[in-house]
This record gives C-alpha cells, structure tokens and sequence, in this order.
C-alpha cells in the first residue's frame, strides 16, 4: 500500500504566527526553546488539514538528544541548591516526551503516543512504528515528527569526543502527516514507509 503524506511542516519556515499555533501565553512562556519549536510544528502540521483530519489517531516524535536546554538547566539547578528545593519545571520540560505530549494536551487528543530516542535511529523507528499503525492498528492519519536542538555545552563535548565528532548537528523540528489515503493537497505518496524513501522526497 502507499502512504500518504497529506501535510509537512517545518521550524525553519513556519507560515503562522506563534501565538496563532500556542494561544496561551502562559503556556508558551513556559515552554523552553526545543519545546516551543516542536510544538509550534506539530501544531501547523495539523492546522494545514482540513478540520476532520486535524484529530489525528496518533502522535508519534523522534529525538536523537532530547530537549537538551532545559535538561542544563535542571541539572545545573541541582547543583547549585545543593539538593534543595528546586523548581520542576525544567525537569518536567527535559522529559523526551514532552512534545508529543504537549501536542496532544493543546489538541484535548488522547489517541496513541510515543516518542523514540535512538540516536540516528531513532525517526527511522518512528516510521516503522507509524507504518504499523496504519497497517494494523487501523489508524487513519498519524503526526510524525523529529525534533532536536544544540547547545554550547553539546559542542563543547562532542569536540572533545573524536568518536562522535562527526556527527550531523540538528537543531529545528520537522513534522509530517501520513495517512492511508490522499487528502486535498496530498505532498508525497510514498510505497516504502522509512527513513530512506523521507530523504528522496523531502531531502532531509
């Protein structure tokens, strides 16, 4: 069967505002970086649908390091206050599945959710595992997302780590809509769902 990849969006070139995508500015004021720019996408993935395709069967985002910022942070707060009492925060928005679940939590949907990380590997596992929802789960349309971000910390570590020097830095998220079947203004149609056949289509 083919998949369809009925919507794309990306942090680098978002077409809505902001406020527009994350409403709340209470919400948006506690979102770190990696956090505002995952959910922003995900969120303009699902606002470029038409309205009865926008409640998506399931939510499933990659991440090869994770919200690395606000993991910084909480453990930097840890050693300052000596153990103390610390503000949460942090720890709740370093937690890898905080996209998703943020994305879920703005659209009041409570269908199907999983975030992976494993380095490299790690979209090419969320395909698979949205190629399955499709296939036998009977899912109708699925947001699939990769997000990661850098930090100076990052790179002053990873130069330090031959073994890992050379590996590609992503910083930006990137969300997609695949479904069964082609919706009015369907991108790709893809028969393979993995990593490899995203890359012919998107360049990635």
């Amino acid at each position: 069967m083919a998949y369809c990849i009925n919507s794309a969006a990306s942090s680098a070139a978002l077409t809505r505002d902001i406020r527009e995508l994350i409403p709340a500015p209470e919400v948006r004021r506690r979102m770190g970086r990696v956090l505002r720019m995952g959910v922003a996408t995900g969120m303009e993935a699902l606002a470029s649908l038409p309205p009865e395709a926008q409640k998506v069967s399931a939510i499933i985002t990659a991440t090869r390091l994770g919200c690395l910022a606000d993991s910084e942070k909480f453990l930097r707060a840890v050693v300052d206050d000596d153990g103390g009492l610390i503000n949460p925060t942090p720890f709740i928005q370093s937690t890898f599945n905080t996209v998703g679940a943020q994305i879920a939590q703005l659209t009041r949907n409570h269908c199907y959710n999983m975030t992976y990380v494993d380095g490299e590997r790690s979209f090419g596992a969320a395909l698979v595992d949205a190629a399955i929802q499709i296939d036998q789960a009977g899912a109708g349309d699925v947001l699939v997302g990769l997000f990661d971000e850098t930090t100076p910390t990052l790179e002053r570590v990873t130069s330090r780590m031959r073994s890992v020097r050379d590996l590609p830095r992503r910083d930006g998220a990137w969300f997609f809509v695949i479904s069964s079947r082609p919706l009015p203004g369907c991108i790709a149609e893809i028969e393979t769902l993995n990593e490899q056949s995203f890359n012919r289509w998107f360049g990635r």
